[in-house]
């Protein structure tokens, strides 16, 4: 899980990205024995605290069909 905190005043409006790399989206396949992206969507959270319910997107890194 990748936790970027970023602090502003409630009137300040900030933009922020970030680079994913291939091994961010993956998982080690044991009979493969090789990291692997698979298919579907990853889900994305930005809040005002971890107890927030916050506004979620998704992406999928292979494209979403």
């Amino acid at each position: 899980m990748l936790i970027v905190r970023i602090n502003l005043q409630p009137w300040q409006a900030e933009q922020v990205s970030w680079t994913l790399s291939q091994y961010d989206v993956s998982i080690w396949d044991v009979v493969k024995q090789e990291w692997v992206v698979p298919d579907g969507e990853f889900g994305v959270v930005v809040a005002k605290s971890s107890m927030d319910q916050g506004v979620r997107t998704s992406f999928c890194p292979k494209g979403c069909w």
